[in-house]
């Protein structure tokens, strides 16, 4: 399982108590089962935080508490800027970029695309100076990102892109996959730049969308195969529950169209889960956050599975939901 790992009733009013003198735990499973055999979910306590998401944060802060500035960062610090100048004008073609470089020791890096030895060299002999090797220039690699920008225009691509000088890419994760990406316009010219790095999200096989031990239990876990389209930034609370094998909407009795990417498994607890390639992870019957608010969905092809299955509701949409408890936690830790 990755890192991450409503009393609505469709066609009869039951009481929850009703729904529980008349269900049958799983074993082995934190959820419970009415006579026709499906789940029925109305609150679930909070998601557990990813031990290894709560173990970086927290390496995070330690480090950054014990951090000392080495007595060498500001020593040579009007050297450094009279040899960034001089680069700058005697190698314009080569000198890339100056940076601090912390661990595993201090050392001032001048970055090269040629014969970063040899050059260095020829302007300095101070030992705290050390050269290095780079693709391109940042203003080069800078350049690419906002032609990127420009062609991509006011959408969620631009929320994982960036300048990585270490590397002498543009790093871009776009939040799709790799085949829907370039189904966007303007984007093919981007395919194979060899000064862009794409990480698209990666499929899981069709056996992982919805875990084995709890499918016998759900009448329809329906997702949206239109995952480029554009999700406003913005988020909504609300809580995902399961209704005799139907997800619904707490606050507004709608069918539930989960968006692509979505999965439906159990945590270590034996509690449904809702989860995705992005790290987002919430149990069924717990608040959640979602981006972008309940999106009404009108296309037949979603619309008609669910309200066959599950009743003549409302259908909306929404797009990667996580537990609104785990965001507080791991809030705290930052």
């Amino acid at each position: 399982m990755p890192k991450h790992a409503f009393k609505i009733t469709l066609y009869l009013l039951l009481t929850a108590s009703t729904l529980t003198a008349c269900a049958t735990t799983v074993p082995g499973q934190s959820y419970r089962l009415s006579d026709n055999g499906y789940a029925t979910v109305l609150s679930a306590p909070p998601s557990k935080p990813l031990k290894q998401d709560i173990e970086e944060l927290k390496d995070r802060i330690e480090t950054s508490s014990s951090f000392k500035i080495p007595k060498e960062y500001a020593q040579f610090t009007d050297e450094v800027n009279q040899l960034k100048a001089t680069l700058i004008e005697k190698e314009p073609d080569n000198f890339t970029e100056f940076r601090y470089v912390w661990e595993p020791e201090f050392k001032h890096l001048f970055s090269f695309k040629r014969d970063p030895q040899k050059t260095l060299a020829k302007y300095t002999s101070n030992p705290y100076f050390k050269s290095g090797k780079q693709r391109h220039s940042q203003p080069y690699l800078q350049a690419k990102l906002d032609e990127f920008s420009k062609v991509a225009g006011p959408s969620q691509i631009l929320n994982g892109s960036q300048v990585n000088m270490m590397t002498g890419y543009v790093e871009i994760s776009p939040g799709y996959y790799e085949d829907e990406f370039f189904l966007i316009p303007g984007m093919q010219r981007f395919r194979n730049d060899p000064d862009i790095e794409f990480t698209f999200l990666k499929r899981r096989p069709p056996e992982q969308i919805i875990d084995p031990r709890v499918a016998p239990h759900i009448r329809l876990f329906q997702r949206d195969n239109n995952e480029h389209q554009m999700v406003v930034m913005g988020s909504t609370k609300a809580t995902l529950q399961l209704s005799d094998g139907c997800f619904f909407a707490k606050e507004n009795n709608s069918l539930i169209l989960f968006s692509e990417g979505s999965n439906l498994g159990l945590d270590e607890d034996g509690y449904i889960i809702i989860y995705d390639e992005r790290g987002n992870v919430s149990r069924v019957g717990e608040k959640m956050e979602f981006y972008s608010g309940f999106r009404p969905v009108e296309d037949v092809k979603y619309t008609k599975p669910l309200q066959d299955a599950c009743g003549q509701h409302p259908v909306v949409k929404i797009h990667a939901p996580r537990s609104e408890y785990i965001k507080k936690q791991l809030d705290k830790l930052y």
